[in-house]
């Protein structure tokens, strides 16, 4: 199955839900509503879900394969690190030094965790970018 674009809705690097996201297959089949959010071991994707009587949540949709599961969020994660680089840059200098702390003003840093050199916002992106899948 492709994946023939992902396109960032929502940017909002200050929370912990970082970014929602569609996601298009095929260039016939769209996933709106996943969301990019900052857990305790890293960034990870969750599906669309809704609440059932017991307060649980249930994905809407979702990934049957580990490995398609994993392909989705490396090409997801790509394109969240694209938007928040695109962000980053269309912000003035001053309000990105404001808030990066001596340590985090090295380049290796702000690559590794690009969220802690963002201020508030949001952010739309327009473009979209495609990732192709193998998996039947």
């Amino acid at each position: 199955m492709d994946i023939t674009s992902i396109i960032i809705r929502k940017l909002t690097p200050e929370n912990k839900m970082k970014a929602i996201v569609s996601i298009t297959f095929e260039d016939a089949f769209v996933v709106h509503d996943v969301k990019v959010i900052d857990g305790a071991n890293g960034l990870f994707i969750a599906m669309p879900s809704r609440r059932i009587q017991d307060g649980e949540f249930k994905d809407i949709v979702h990934p049957i394969h580990s490995a398609f599961r994993e392909e989705l969020s490396k090409a997801v994660l790509k394109k969240y690190y694209e938007a928040l680089e695109h962000y980053r840059e269309s912000m003035p200098a001053e309000a990105r030094g404001d808030r990066l702390s001596p340590v985090d003003r090295s380049e290796d840093n702000r690559d590794e965790h690009p969220s802690e050199a963002l201020s508030s916002g949001l952010f739309r992106a327009e473009e979209s970018i495609s990732f192709s899948s193998s998996f039947s």
